[in-house]
């Protein structure tokens, strides 16, 4: 046997601390820093039959060198499930970025467990401050490079995305904002490479959430147009929500007046609300968990609340004072025994995708977009997919936006509990 080079040795070594990292080892270090003469390399996780390749920083222009990390091999962490050539994702998140570096390790972390149990799927992180600039020349690379693109994550990235025409099947992890910066808009079909968006807007959650209030007022409003009450602070999140539940009960044939809450006016709530005229039907909170508490001992007893996962996020205490609300929510967090949130494993505490409710919706956000690609990477025209976030659908040839099917949550005193009743229809 020829003796083994230099370069040789080096690349052996290198795959042998892969397989030995755990993935937020990886997020966070370079493969030549983990493979340093005398490091023990790390034993948390293994990274499984799929592995992920670091990128440390978005490169600077599309021609750049990869990186040594970048030109290490595709299947170099472990034996691939098959004899075919692995499909290599792209993965385009802002982990440079000091505010979204947590949420974009989370979503990573779900990506690479869903590649991990798909086999024959190396997944390399092209990493990105957020700026323009990167995520452009992060875009290309991806296209140019990869066979399967998974990103950008924010708006703007994806706004940036929408602009350029898709050489690879490609998730957009967002929707672009418009021009009003408060609602959001999509294409009605993309050139090139099969695109689809996946989000999880709270707006578009919203059109469906009122629907599913409708449904369970609508006896009693048999005779008369039902109508609700929508409170919302003046953030862009809030008044986006607000409006997407507000087209939704609209588009039911329902009466919406909207309350717009700051904090010199949520002392006087009640009054407002007493003064508004007949009362509602059902009510619908935009806010977070301590908006919302702030309001509800306003509300009318008795009356239908609703709200949304960033309501019902909080300590056990701060949730049981919401207890009645309904809101949307993933099977990963409320279905343990759900087929799908079954077939995967959860990260282990301290790892991205562990540290908080927000951080495992992120997570199984990664999981369902790794298998939203591969089923576009299969040709297929309508995907349906019964996903850890929902029911998943989408048809890119003709709406590439995916329809999202959360289940029905409610606020059983101090826990959260799965309603029986399904959703009939997806978000869009």
């Amino acid at each position: 046997m020829p003796a083994l080079t230099a370069a040789d040795r080096f690349i052996r070594h290198a795959a042998a601390c892969i397989r030995s990292a755990g993935l937020a080892t990886l997020l966070l270090t370079p493969v030549a820093a983990l493979c340093q003469p005398g490091s023990a390399p790390g034993v948390a996780n293994s990274v499984g039959a799929a592995s992920m390749v670091i990128a440390q920083g978005a490169p600077a222009t599309g021609a750049a060198n990869p990186t040594p990390q970048g030109n290490a091999p595709a299947d170099a962490a472990a034996p691939l499930a098959s004899q075919a050539a692995p499909r290599r994702v792209a993965l385009v998140l802002p982990t440079l970025n000091t505010t979204l570096a947590g949420p974009a390790r989370a979503v990573a972390a779900g990506v690479q467990a869903a590649a991990d149990r798909a086999g024959g799927v190396t997944v390399e992180l092209i990493a990105t401050d957020d700026t323009a600039d990167a995520n452009l020349q992060a875009w290309r690379r991806a296209q140019a490079e990869f066979d399967l693109v998974i990103g950008p994550l924010t708006r703007a990235g994806v706004a940036t995305a929408a602009t350029q025409q898709a050489a690879r099947p490609t998730v957009l992890l967002n929707t672009p904002p418009s021009a009003d910066s408060d609602r959001s808009s999509v294409p009605a079909a993309l050139p090139g490479a099969p695109t689809v968006f996946f989000s999880l807007a709270l707006d578009a959650q919203a059109r469906l959430l009122a629907r599913a209030a409708l449904r369970d007022i609508r006896t009693a409003t048999l005779n008369r147009r039902p109508r609700a009450w929508v409170l919302h602070t003046t953030s862009a999140l809030s008044r986006r929500t607000a409006q997407g539940f507000q087209d939704g009960f609209l588009a039911q044939g329902g009466e919406v007046t909207l309350f717009e809450i700051t904090g010199a006016t949520v002392g006087g709530l009640s009054e407002r609300l007493r003064d508004s005229g007949t009362p509602p039907d059902v009510v619908f909170i935009a806010m977070d968990n301590v908006g919302a508490r702030q309001v509800k001992s306003a509300l009318p007893e008795g009356v239908p609340v609703w709200g949304t996962a960033l309501t019902a996020t909080g300590t056990r205490r701060e949730i049981a004072e919401l207890s009645g609300l309904r809101f949307l929510e993933m099977p990963w967090l409320i279905k343990r025994d759900h087929p799908a949130v079954m077939s995967y494993a959860r990260p282990t505490a301290g790892s991205p995708g562990a540290a908080s409710d927000e951080d495992a919706r992120l997570f199984a956000f990664g999981v369902d977009a790794l298998r939203l690609v591969l089923a576009l990477s299969e040709g297929a025209g309508v995907i349906r997919i019964d996903g850890v976030t929902g029911q998943l659908g989408v048809d890119p040839r003709s709406d590439p936006r995916v329809r999202l099917t959360p289940m029905v949550a409610l606020i059983a005193e101090d826990e959260v509990v799965a309603d029986p009743v399904p959703l009939g229809e997806p978000a869009r």
